[in-house]
């Protein structure tokens, strides 16, 4: 809300003529221009990644003050936005929240206003249909904003958006990928000491054809952690610990996919203090995120002997759908599918869950399947139980749309101090190593392969690989470091 600053010294300057006003807008105009991501993103709060319903709001104001003081340096700003929406908001014209500030992650649809406005300016084909797609299901908005982009109006010939990649986005610093009606995307971008941690590291979602007032939105997958428990109520803001500090992430991308891998210390989550309240648990979380399907090792640590209420692990399915259990251990939501192939916890359960931090109970309109640690169990899940150091619980979790075949075999590794997993999925096998700790390691390479298979070996963000054939040679990765080793088996 603040670039509304930016046009009352505008508007101020213009009425009164005084130079301080002039000095405060041409301020905050460069605070801006330092403070947009590398793909059009402005930071929502400090260091934190976008939340999508305040851009809007950014390139509204940055819009009217350009038509107000006909500034070249805030067009120039509004240009650098360009690649914003066409990457944020899928083709039915729903954005993604996951990726937002962990506060912020409420499910609504996208609005044609701020696409409409960047499409107009600058005549841009993905711009427009972004904001033909969010006119769809929300209409065209009312209002100042509406009358700004009305202002802006020009016609421009929309084209469809772009689909089928795995990308890096520098915005958020981490893989996004789109597939049809399947996306996802791995949140990368470290906030530093003292601000909100994240709940999750990664979220997918699969949208449905828009229709007038009617999200076009399937399901999400919302937040994926593990959390220690301070009571057993159901407030995971207040109740709960699961934000991170203190994090070392590396990300990679393949041709079809991406890798986030990640080991972090446990936060009480805060805003903007000199310091991080931590918590002696430490977590690491092992991700592959590709065109058919979500896999991620999510563990939790005890690096001292604590006293406390649980430890959960926690998979919360965005939109209030009917969760339908397969089996055991697998079940539908709407069109995803979620799976814990292994895990150490004692039970599973599946109850409603907040979409915001602000939800009370009674309105709670998403899903999570929670894993349940064995003391407290044991204890009734009453009281607090004794976690000696050392204590490590884990889940291995697939999640695919349901027209996807599930992988072949997801099974996980932990030897020789790599964490990780394999899995193989139709006309491949794939393998994920992360080295979670401080010290480089040097390990056999994991076995599995068919013979002759050629296996390529990804690291970086280029999405490139490199070939890598040599299966009995000894792997090192770096201290925090991972790889991913893909064989076609096709």
């Amino acid at each position: 809300m603040d670039v509304h600053y930016l046009l009352i010294m505008e508007l101020a300057w213009q009425r009164w003529n005084q130079p301080q006003y002039a000095s405060q807008r041409d301020a905050f105009l460069r605070i801006l221009e330092q403070a947009v991501y590398p793909d059009g993103a402005f930071p929502y709060l400090h260091t934190q990644n976008e939340c999508f319903v305040y851009h809007r709001i950014d390139v509204a104001c940055l819009a009217r003050y350009w038509k107000l003081s006909g500034n070249p340096a805030a067009l120039e700003l509004l240009r650098k936005t360009v690649a914003y929406y066409p990457y944020n908001v899928e083709p039915a014209g729903m954005p993604e929240y996951y990726t937002d500030p962990c506060w912020k992650h409420y499910w609504a649809g996208g609005d044609a206003i701020g696409p409409g406005i960047i499409a107009s300016l600058f005549g841009d084909a993905y711009n427009q249909q972004v904001a033909d797609a969010c006119a769809i299901s929300a209409g065209y908005g009312r209002g100042r904003e509406a009358a700004i982009a009305a202002e802006c109006w020009k016609p421009v010939q929309a084209k469809p958006l772009p689909d089928h990649y795995v990308r890096y986005d520098r915005n958020i610093e981490g893989p996004r990928g789109r597939y049809g009606a399947w996306s996802f995307a791995g949140n990368g971008r470290n906030y530093g000491v003292g601000f909100q941690g994240k709940d999750t590291f990664v979220g997918a979602m699969i949208t449905r054809p828009p229709k007038r007032r009617e999200l076009p939105l399937d399901a999400a997958l919302q937040v994926v952690t593990t959390e220690v428990r301070l009571n057993h109520s159901d407030d995971h803001w207040v109740g709960g610990r699961c934000h991170s500090a203190r994090e070392r992430l590396s990300t990679a991308l393949g041709p079809d996919f991406g890798s986030l891998v990640v080991r972090y210390t446990v936060s009480r989550p805060q805003w903007h203090y000199q310091y991080d309240e931590l918590l002696p648990w430490q977590g690491t979380q092992t991700w592959y995120l590709s065109k058919s399907r979500l896999v991620g090792l999510v563990s939790l640590e005890a690096t001292a002997d604590e006293t406390k209420a649980a430890v959960h692990g926690r998979v919360r399915l965005g939109m209030k759908r009917t969760i339908e259990p397969i089996d055991p251990t697998t079940w539908r939501y709407g069109r995803l599918v979620v799976r814990i192939h292994e895990h150490n916890y004692a039970r599973i359960v599946v109850k409603p869950s907040e979409t915001t931090f602000q939800d009370p109970p009674d309105v709670r309109r998403s899903t999570e399947i929670t894993l349940l640690d064995p003391q407290s169990v044991a204890a009734g899940e009453r009281g607090t139980v004794r976690f000696p150091k050392g204590t490590h619980y884990w889940f291995l979790v697939e999640v695919r749309p349901d027209d996807v075949a599930p992988a072949e075999s997801v099974e996980r590794i932990a030897e020789g101090g790599l964490r990780g997993f394999c899995l193989r999925e139709p006309g491949r096998r794939v393998v994920v190593l992360h080295n979670p700790t401080e010290q480089p390691i040097e390990a056999s390479r994991p076995l599995g392969f068919r013979p002759g298979s050629t296996i390529v070996r990804y690291e970086s963000h280029d999405g490139t690989g490199q070939p890598d054939h040599a299966e009995g040679q000894r792997l090192r990765l770096p201290a925090h470091g991972h790889v991913v080793l893909i064989a076609d088996e096709r």
